[in-house]
């Protein structure tokens, strides 16, 4: 594979305090073992010239020489081979069993789930069963996301897998209601705005299992 790499000489010390800037280009191909063709671009005042006569300034031949590399001698800047996509899709997105505590689906009636993105874990998914008002005994679903794993429809496919790989025919998502990336994400997998307790807080939403 052809890469083309870029180095920036810029010359300091002695020319330095007289405006000497020396910008040099270079390209070289990885697999070739060949001199790299240099680009040189010079700006200097105009006493450049009376001291490289003099002896003082190194000449543009020097200068063109000592710019003269070959493609093993540049560093090669190390880049990442994971390639970070802006959504997922349904099957690559898997919940694993797990054991959860109490209050993370361990107990009675309860589910708990890692959310795997390949080999990678995006975050945890859990229903309880609970018995709370404003409803009473019902299952309850909790999601939590890493960071880097909200925003790219992870947890939208985790909440409707969850949902129909439990056994219960309704669950309730409890959630504040300026949350609207976990309001989103419960619609698109399936949750509806309940509207059965207006006097309650928090936002609660509902998904029924389809006969």
């Amino acid at each position: 594979m052809k890469k083309v790499y870029k180095i920036f000489f810029v010359a300091i010390g002695a020319y330095a305090t007289e405006g000497v800037i020396l910008d040099f280009q270079a390209y070289a191909r990885e697999d070739l073992g060949v001199p790299v063709v240099v680009k040189k671009t010079l700006k200097a005042p105009r006493r450049f010239a009376e001291e490289e006569e003099k002896g003082v300034c190194p000449s543009k031949k020097k200068l063109k020489e000592t710019t003269e590399h070959s493609a093993s001698e540049i560093p090669l800047k190390k880049t990442s081979s994971k390639v970070k996509k802006a959504f997922y899709e349904e099957e690559e997105v898997a919940l694993e069993k797990g054991k959860g505590s109490k209050k993370t689906g361990g107990g009675a009636g309860g589910f708990f789930w890692r959310i795997k993105v390949g080999t990678s874990t995006a975050g945890k998914i859990y229903i309880n069963q609970v018995d709370e008002a404003p409803i009473g005994p019902h299952a309850s679903i909790q999601i939590f996301l890493n960071k880097g794993s909200q925003g790219k429809h992870i947890g939208r496919i985790a909440y409707e897998k969850a949902c129909k790989g439990s056994s219960y025919p309704v669950i309730y998502a409890h959630m504040r209601k300026n949350n609207t990336a976990s309001q989103k994400a419960a619609e698109h997998a399936g949750f509806k705005i309940c509207t059965d307790y207006p006097s309650y807080k928090q936002r609660l939403m509902k998904w029924a299992r389809k006969p």
